[in-house]
């Protein structure tokens, strides 16, 4: 039972990051959603099962994407094969990783660089936050509330489940103050097919999303 309301919570978590990054950058979430789980299946069946994780969208990527978009006068193409760029050196990274060890990459990427950079991607996403809470300050702020609490005074296996405790929490609020849409959803088809799109490749934009594997190895 734990296992499934953990999951759930993984599910969440997941969802919200995976489907935000796109909306904030423009890409089709449907695609997003879809090449995650493709993802993560490939890395399950790499691993072997042995580590618990979903691969979602990397808020890293967020303000490399908007920059390549811009310069390209909004053709995203190009953003695209900068990030297909990125994962083929990740692959590059992972055999690194495997004939070296973590033990020796670690060496170079010790905490005060990796924490840095996370801190860095969290300060830069303060905006679009403000910006989504200022629709309804008052939820968003309970929302962040219950969750923070949770996750400092609650004891044992609740703890655990301290964005959970708060998603619950802040849409039970939404419901009763009417402010719960699911027309979208409704109006949606069961099943379709993602529009997925051909990347372009430009020397210019891979050197401006490439890079960014660095703040998240």
């Amino acid at each position: 039972m734990k296992k499934l309301v953990l999951s759930l919570q993984h599910l969440l978590v997941m969802f919200g990051a995976t489907v935000l990054v796109p909306i904030l950058t423009g890409f089709n979430p449907s695609v997003a959603i879809f090449c995650a789980g493709i993802g993560t299946l490939i890395f399950h069946f790499c691993t072997q099962g042995k580590v618990p994780v979903f691969l979602g969208s990397s808020f890293a990527f967020i303000p490399v994407i908007l920059s390549a978009k811009e310069a390209f006068n909004g053709d995203l193409a190009y953003a695209q094969g900068g990030i297909v760029v990125a994962g083929a050196i990740y692959i590059l990274i992972s055999f690194l990783v495997k004939l070296v060890g973590i033990d020796e990459i670690k060496k170079y990427f010790p905490p005060q660089v990796t924490g840095a950079m996370i801190a860095v991607i969290g300060l830069n996403l303060i905006p679009t936050a403000f910006d989504m809470a200022s629709n309804q300050f008052l939820i968003a702020f309970i929302t962040l509330g219950v969750a923070l609490l949770t996750n400092k005074f609650a004891k044992g296996f609740l703890k655990q489940l301290s964005i959970l405790v708060a998603v619950f929490v802040g849409y039970t609020i939404s419901l009763i103050l009417g402010q719960v849409d699911i027309s979208t959803i409704s109006q949606a088809s069961l099943f379709s097919i993602p529009s997925f799109t051909f990347p372009k490749f430009s020397p210019e934009a891979t050197i401006i999303v490439a890079p960014v594997v660095i703040s998240v190895l």
